[in-house]
């Protein structure tokens, strides 16, 4: 800037100005898709997908492997797709679109086709139902804790002894598949169940219990691993040049809500699908989409989704004291208890009802009940309210408490030591044969 009358009065900058010949540079962008199996010529669809920005006017060339295969026009909406078919040999190979105006302008990527003349093959297929849980018994001294627990079948059920006190951990059972003692074993010990049956397992502690409930015992139930009526299976199976399409799982002919799957790309497939629990045998095929004739099929017999743990009881009965004033006898019940009713008991006494009672949560149930001292022999019965054929009974023999106690037939004997004899080994002499020694009795 310079002054008009002063041409010394000056000030002056710089400036870098845009290049107004400047073109934007042509870039694009690629991706390749299969979209469906090989067809009838053995070859593989794909789907291109070009982004253009700032392309040419006249299109683009697609190149394979350096080889153009067709040349193409530019959507003018930014994104152009191009459907090729290529022979299915099972190799890698380049796709390439170039721009046909500015070849410096291209993008590239690279995909193996699948084989097209290779044989399908599903091998190794495999089927389980179920998670295995592990459940922890600690064996204390005296007592299983927690005595009584529920599982599902398969789950497995570790014992661990925390007490000081040599225990075992036995089945009631003694023949079978779900029979087992650990033997005596100590502290810090292990000793691993794994029920195969459905239903009570009760065990025990063979120092310290007995079967049907008595003393250090405890039962293990198990239950049916169910939801809504219907098992969860886990099917694995090995794929071998699989269709595009995926495979369908059908059980006994039908085919999975969620069929088709899609094919892991390692080769190693795994899947979960639910079949009915209704204790009967089921067929599960896998079936390639593309290739009915390729698949695998097994069976599986379900667990019946609908099974009840049967109710179980045991009793025991004991005096507590003697004959009371009305020459009647305290006997204290033990009732334990698994899979009961809802309504309590009743105790019958020789087929009559007692008393009805409630069960105690905690499995373990104590009545107290007055008998007529009468010196016969009873039975006493306990039945669950809901199901009368839940039971369990013992007899017992009364004392008599009308009759006289009589104490006879009292004997006594004196004993002595030789007196020059102090070694406690030594015979003790009866008095009455030692009449020389009898001044020292």
């Amino acid at each position: 800037m310079q002054d008009v009358d002063n041409g010394t009065c000056a000030a002056s900058t710089s400036i870098s100005t845009v290049d107004c010949s400047f073109t934007p540079p042509c870039e694009l962008s690629l991706s390749a898709t299969q979209t469906s199996g090989c067809n009838a010529a053995n070859e593989v669809p794909l789907e291109l997908t070009i982004t253009a920005n700032n392309e040419g006017a006249n299109g683009f060339n697609v190149l394979v492997d350096g080889v153009i295969s067709t040349t193409e026009n530019y959507n003018p909406s930014g994104t152009t797709t191009v459907n090729l078919n290529l022979s299915g040999d099972g190799q890698s190979h380049t796709i390439e679109v170039q721009d046909v105006d500015d070849s410096t302008c291209s993008a590239s990527t690279t995909t193996i086709l699948p084989d097209c003349f290779a044989v399908c093959d599903l091998t190794n297929l495999n089927i389980s139902t179920g998670s295995v849980t592990t459940h922890i018994i600690e064996v204390q001294d005296f007592q299983f804790f927690p005595a009584n627990i529920s599982i599902t079948l398969g789950d497995i059920v570790d014992f661990q002894w925390t007490g000081a006190v040599a225990h075992t951990t036995t089945s009631d059972a003694t023949t079978g598949v779900d029979a087992w003692d650990s033997g005596l074993l100590n502290q810090d010990a292990s000793f691993q169940v794994t029920p195969t049956t459905l239903g009570n397992h009760p065990y025990y502690c063979t120092p310290h219990g007995a079967p049907n409930g008595v003393g250090m015992s405890g039962v293990i139930t198990v239950v049916p691993d169910c939801n809504n009526n219907q098992v969860s299976a886990t099917l694995t199976f090995n794929e071998a040049n699989g269709g595009f399409g995926g495979f369908n799982v059908l059980v006994d002919g039908t085919a999975t809500a969620d069929s088709p799957y899609t094919y892991a790309a390692s080769g190693s497939n795994s899947v979960n699908v639910l079949i009915n629990g209704d204790g009967q045998n089921h067929t599960v095929e896998v079936q390639d989409v593309d290739n009915g004739t390729c698949a695998a099929s097994t069976s599986i017999s379900t667990v019946d989704c609908s099974f009840t743990p049967p109710c179980e009881l045991s009793l025991s009965a004991t005096q507590t004291s003697g004959c009371n004033a009305a020459n009647e006898v305290p006997l204290e019940l033990t009732i334990t208890a698994n899979n009961e009713g809802a309504n309590g008991f009743n105790v019958l006494v020789d087929g009559v009802i007692s008393t009805t009672e409630n069960y105690n949560p905690s499995g373990t149930t104590t009545v107290n009940l007055n008998l007529s001292g009468d010196g016969q022999s009873h039975t006493i019965e306990v039945q669950d309210v809901d199901d009368s054929t839940c039971s369990a009974s013992t007899t017992t023999i009364l004392p008599d408490c009308f009759a006289v106690c009589d104490l006879t037939n009292l004997n006594i004997s004196r004993f002595c030591h030789h007196p020059h004899h102090r070694s406690p080994r030594l015979p003790v002499f009866p008095c009455k044969y030692q009449h020389h020694l009898r001044r020292h009795c």
